[in-house]
Formats: structure tokens, C-alpha cells, sequence
């Protein structure tokens, strides 16, 4: 089985797609008549095979994350050049989907709280698979997100040291396999959800003990309060 990717390089473009004529296309010189245009067979998307054209999705989407990071890049470097301690998350989103499926929603009383995590506490909340039909549980898994979300997961473990990573669940905890256990902290609990929250998150005191560790490296604690 192919190892996955690192965050990084699911924002580097895919190599260019080299043409090559499709065996119809081949047609001894001999049998062109001299008086014929020029083809533009291979500039017409009708003409392209299905590999091709998916070839050319692909290296839009890369250009277009490649564009998303530079610009997030440029952002968090302004802020920190001027003395600013976080970004707000709502500048980060700019990937044309997004904006156009959450306008005002960062603004609501719970995103802000949420946000608040990211930005002053340095709380990343992070789920396997990031998007849900309503009311449907887990029906977007397994079309992409998990991919996403372990690079996210391993490129912090391989970047960063002394992260307290919380795993509340069994799909939580099966990211294991991506944190460097030497290098940082795992603290294993139930989901919190109504199902389960009885067998293990109740009384787990994560949060105190993720204050306790980072205490012990001289860090501030996290305020937890919503």
C-alpha cells in the first residue's frame, strides 16, 4: 500500500501532463493532404481521454492549493512581522468552497468561541472526516478527508514537539500510528458523545492533565472555558 502524503505535498502541483497522440491520431505523414489546417485535436477537451481530463482537474486543484497557501503564508508572516499574536481563522479560509459555503457563519457566538481555540490557545480541533450530510452520520467518509486529515496529523507530529494530542474515540485513537510517541504526548479517552461518554471520557480529566504537562515544560496553561 502506497504511504500517505505529507501535508506539504498535497499543496505541491502535480507534474505537468505530457500530451501523447492517441493511436488514432497517428497517421502516417504520406496520407496528410498538404492542403489541410493544422488539428486542433489536442486542445479539444472532446478529444482528451478520461485520464487526461482527470489529469488536468488535478493540476487546477494543486495550482489552486499551492495559490491558498502562499496567500495564508504571506498572511500569518504579516502578522507576526507586526507584532499581531494570532491570525484570525477567518482570514486563513481562503479556498473559494469555503467562503462560499460558511459566509457569516465565523461569526456566530459558537465560532468564535471555537476560534478562540485556534487562535489564543493553540488548540487545533480536528475531526477524521471534516464535512457530514445532516443527519447522516460518517456519510462523507472514505471520499478523501482521512487523507487529508492524517497528513495534517502526521506533519505536526513530525514538525512540532511536546504537542499533548487528545484521542477521544476509537477512530481518534487509531491516529496513533502517525504521533511520535517520543517526541510528544497521548492521552486516550471515550468519545464524548451521549453513546459513550459513560465509558471513559467522564472522569478523564484531560483537560487538567494537558494544563499539568505543559506547566511541567514551563508553558502557560490552556483556558479551557467556553
Amino acid at each position: 500500500m502506497a504511504s500517505s502524503k505529507t501535508l506539504a505535498e498535497f499543496f505541491n502541483p502535480a507534474k505537468r501532463l505530457k500530451s501523447v497522440p492517441s493511436p488514432e491520431t497517428l497517421i502516417p505523414k504520406s496520407s496528410i493532404s498538404c492542403n489541410s489546417s493544422p488539428s486542433n485535436a489536442s486542445s479539444d477537451p472532446d478529444n482528451l481521454t478520461t485520464y487526461q481530463k482527470s489529469r488536468i482537474e488535478i493540476n487546477k486543484y494543486s495550482a489552486l492549493a499551492k495559490r491558498n497557501l502562499r496567500i495564508c503564508t504571506e498572511r500569518v508572516s504579516k502578522s507576526k512581522a507586526e507584532g499581531t499574536e494570532y491570525v484570525k481563522l477567518e482570514e486563513l479560509l481562503v479556498e473559494d468552497s469555503w467562503v462560499e459555503v460558511l459566509p457569516g457563519e465565523l461569526q456566530k457566538p459558537y465560532a468564535k468561541n471555537l476560534c478562540r481555540f485556534v487562535e489564543r490557545e493553540g488548540v487545533l480541533l480536528l475531526n477524521t472526516v471534516l464535512t457530514v450530510r445532516n443527519h447522516q452520520a460518517n456519510s462523507h467518509a472514505k471520499k478523501g478527508w482521512e487523507l487529508f486529515t492524517d497528513a495534517v496529523i502526521r506533519t505536526i507530529s513530525q514538525r512540532k514537539s511536546g504537542v499533548v494530542f487528545l484521542l477521544w474515540g476509537n477512530s481518534a485513537q487509531e491516529k496513533s500510528r502517525l504521533i511520535d510517541e517520543a517526541k510528544h504526548h497521548i492521552l486516550r479517552a471515550a468519545h464524548p458523545s451521549g453513546l459513550s461518554a459513560n465509558r471513559g471520557f467522564f472522569g478523564c480529566r484531560h483537560f487538567s492533565q494537558t494544563n499539568k504537562i505543559l506547566e511541567g515544560k514551563g508553558h502557560v496553561p490552556i483556558d479551557w472555558q467556553l
